[in-house]
């Protein structure tokens, strides 16, 4: 919700008579009346307003007395006051109110005290009445508002090129904007009704693009903007733009991707104008409010994380890798050993990391960990980190030394007072389980397992799990079919649960929920898990094909936002993994997971969104 800081303030009235003191309230950053308690008989004898500024409730002292009854007006959270009427008369020669109501955007209040006298109405006129201010003695003198007339949101985006802006005031209606795009928002311009003559702004960007002109009908007006942000050529900039009236919806405009989207709206109100920078393209973006409640909504796009692994000789600069995750709107990325060179580049791009510490031998002796976090968290401020890998798929003689070297990890992480920002865990594979059909008879067969789930559910860190249906599929054909691994069966193929109340229609929330139900059994019914990867390759293999790997990849993107059916609910993901990597040993389809090739450019076409 916007604050009255923003907003353009308007100061009207007071009306009544001159007795009494000097009554106001400062309104600068009051988000909204909360509750007016008026007293009243045959006059108003007093007024009190609670409001809420920067989080937190105040109010005015009683203005007035306690005389008359008292009445309490409680606002809802989206109410707002839209008009206060009344009426001013004389008592004992004085001029003072005698009556007053309230009416905001749901319904009316009052009138309360006697409607005699000369009435008087004072109206937000599209905008909402933020504060009061008046006289009072024995009685309330006068009255006067506060009227916000309209809030200013944003801008968002980019800080190049230079600030544009129309005036607000006196607009009555936009009639028509025009919007040049291609892959972003290359130009804008507003033309609009002001003091009943059409005028418009300069053009926004420049002529790149494609034209788009959206002119409005006499009784539509706009309620929310939204778009993307991205960058393009080092430089940040509107990627694509969407509006939506009270009618209709116009877009999406540009490329749906980038660092994050945005929303700008409001409910019982309309957006007027428009503000924010531009140069060869639109750099950013805002807008102004008349009336209602104004908001702003900032999402990381996708939600997803890609595992950028560095086994080549021929991958991008660590800087532009980071730069195309910020392009593509990747809010997380998995490194599997600490790399100088990534890290300052991730410093202050809120990429959410987990970082591999593979050495559990030398990691559970000593100072180890110690000495790990010194050198690889502490130097980093400004790196978004969220979890400690401690080891991969660890499961030789060496699985033994993963405990002892979480624990350490952990305590070292406690004394750098981290331990509310990152959490340690480990990344397991699928066959740390076995009687994996149905899933609910899944249990850990591995035994170092039982020791770290109760790690993990003492210090609230999730589980890391590596899911890959691509083997499941690959190694067992005809148990686990093609499209049953791929997200594309029509109907679930089997039920579990209790009462078989879960259906499993493709085989990732088969193998997560057996990890799920294994965690049960082991003592860890809270502890969560995270998908630490998941891929599909295009080459190299049984069905690695790059129509096989988009379908896999896009439909588990669209699936892990709604969990499994044991545990609805977004499922944080990573896919594996950013590139082709040419050096990468094993197996071929080893050098084939890649959703970009080193070149930077993508293997296939993935929408993060």
């Amino acid at each position: 919700m916007a604050s009255a800081s923003n907003a353009a303030l308007k100061k009207v009235g007071p009306y009544g008579g001159d007795g009494g003191e000097i009554r106001d309230m400062d309104p600068s950053n009051i988000t909204r009346i909360v509750k007016i308690g008026i007293r009243h008989g045959g006059v108003i004898d007093a007024l009190i307003v609670h409001f809420e500024r920067n989080g937190r409730e105040e109010s005015t002292d009683l203005w007035g007395t306690d005389g008359g009854e008292l009445t309490e007006i409680s606002f809802e959270e989206d109410e707002y006051i839209m008009t206060v009427k009344g009426h001013v008369g004389t008592y004992n020669n004085y001029t003072i109110l005698t009556s007053l109501m309230l009416e905001t955007n749901l319904r009316s209040y009052g009138p309360y005290g006697a409607q005699e006298g000369q009435s008087f109405e004072l109206s937000a006129e599209g905008g909402e009445i933020i504060g009061f201010h008046g006289r009072s003695g024995q009685f309330l003198d006068a009255i006067g508002v506060y009227v916000k007339a309209f809030v200013k949101l944003g801008p968002l985006g980019g800080s190049g090129g230079d600030v544009r802006d129309m005036d607000p005031s006196d607009i009555s209606r936009i009639v028509k904007i025009g919007i040049r795009h291609g892959g972003a928002i290359d130009g804008i311009v507003v033309h609009y009704e002001r003091n009943g003559h059409e005028e418009s702004t300069d053009l926004w960007g420049s002529e790149g693009g494609e034209l788009t002109e959206i002119s409005f009908e006499a009784n539509e007006y706009i309620i929310d903007v939204r778009g993307h942000v991205g960058t393009y050529n080092d430089y940040t900039i509107l990627k694509s733009l969407r509006l939506q009236t009270n009618l209709r919806t116009y877009g999406p405009y540009g490329a749906e991707e980038g660092q994050y989207s945005f929303e700008f709206s409001v409910q019982g109100g309309q957006i007027i104008g428009f503000h924010g920078r531009s140069g060869q393209f639109v750099d950013a973006i805002g807008v102004y409010v008349k009336g209602g409640r104004a908001e702003t909504k900032i999402v990381r796009t996708s939600g997803i994380g890609v595992c950028y692994g560095m086994i080549g000789n021929n991958l991008p600069s660590r800087s532009d890798v980071v730069k195309l995750y910020q392009s593509k709107g990747i809010s997380a990325m998995r490194i599997y050993f600490p790399d100088r060179d990534i890290l300052n580049a991730l410093r202050g791009t809120n990429i959410d990391l987990i970082i591999d510490a593979q050495e559990v031998g030398l990691l559970a002796n000593g100072s180890a960990a110690a000495d790990w976090v010194h050198n690889n968290i502490i130097p980093y401020d400004g790196v978004s980190f969220k979890y400690i890998a401690v080891g991969n798929e660890v499961m030789d003689g060496n699985a033994y030394n993963v405990l002892p070297a979480m624990s350490k990890m952990y305590d070292a992480i406690w004394s750098a007072g981290l331990q509310d920002k990152i959490k340690v865990s480990t990344a397991v594979r699928f066959d740390v389980l076995t009687n994996t059909y149905p899933p609910s008879n899944a249990v850990f067969s591995a035994p170092h397992m039982g020791p770290i789930v109760e790690f993990l559910r003492n210090t609230g860190a999730p589980l890391l799990a590596n899911i890959y249906p691509y083997f499941s599929h690959a190694g067992n054909p005809g148990a686990v079919g093609l499209n049953y691994a791929l997200f594309r069966e029509p109907k679930p193929l089997f039920s579990d649960g209790p009462n078989n109340q879960l259906q499993y229609q493709n085989v990732f929330d088969a193998m997560v929920d057996s990890m799920y139900y294994a965690l049960e059994k082991a003592g860890g019914p809270n502890v969560g898990i995270v998908v630490s990867e998941s891929g599909w390759p295009t080459a190299g293999g049984f069905n690695t094909t790059i129509e096989n790997a988009r379908t896999y990849i896009q439909n588990l993107i669209n699936h892990v936002r709604n969990g499994t059916p044991k545990r609805p609910g977004k499922l944080e993901t990573y896919i594996f993994a950013m590139f082709n990597e040419n050096q990468k040993t094993g197996d071929d389809v080893e050098q084939h997971f890649g959703l970009f090739y080193p070149d930077q450019t993508p293997v296939y076409s993935i929408n993060f969104n």
